[in-house]
C-alpha cells in the first residue's frame, strides 16, 4: 500500500469565502497503482460542507476498481470499475458530507482520496480527474 498524491497536493487549503468552492485536481502515472493505494485529492477544511464530487479518466488495466470517499473511505463511491475507457462517475451516496473537527485538530481539514480497491495492479498508466464541490456549513 502506498499514500499518492494528485497535482498541486504540497499545497496548503486554498483560501475560501462565502458561497460555492469547486477545486479540481489531476493524477497521472506511468507507474504503478496496487490494492489499497490512496490518492490523496482535495483539502477540505473543517466547517465545509462537501455538496459533490466526480471522479473520471482511465486505467490501463481494465479489471481496477476504485472507490471515493474521505481519509481512504468509501462513503461517495463503494466500487466502480475504470478501464482503458474513459469514464465518469458522480458520487451517489453520503452527500451532503460535513467535515466536522474538533478546534483543536491538527490539521484542520480531511481529504477526499481515491483508493484502489481491488484488480491487481496496474503497470502502465492511469490518468484520473477529481473534482470536489463544496460550500461552508452555514449555507
Amino acid at each position: 500500500m502506498a499514500t499518492l498524491t494528485f497535482s498541486d497536493q504540497a499545497a496548503q487549503p486554498i483560501q475560501f469565502h462565502a458561497g460555492t468552492t469547486t477545486v479540481r485536481k489531476i493524477y497521472n502515472t506511468g507507474g504503478t497503482l496496487t490494492a489499497s493505494d490512496v490518492l490523496l485529492g482535495v483539502k477540505v477544511p473543517s466547517g465545509y460542507r462537501i455538496t459533490d464530487c466526480y471522479l473520471s479518466g482511465v486505467v490501463d488495466n481494465d479489471a481496477t476498481i476504485l472507490k471515493l470517499g474521505v481519509n481512504g473511505g468509501a462513503e461517495f463511491i463503494a466500487s466502480e470499475t475504470f478501464s482503458a475507457t474513459n469514464l465518469l462517475f458522480r458520487a451517489t451516496a453520503g452527500l451532503p458530507h460535513l467535515v466536522s473537527l474538533s478546534d483543536n485538530a491538527n490539521p484542520a481539514f480531511q481529504y477526499v482520496t481515491v483508493t484502489v480497491n481491488d484488480g491487481g495492479t496496474d503497470t502502465a498508466s492511469a490518468s484520473l480527474e477529481l473534482v470536489v464541490t463544496m460550500i461552508p456549513k452555514d449555507q
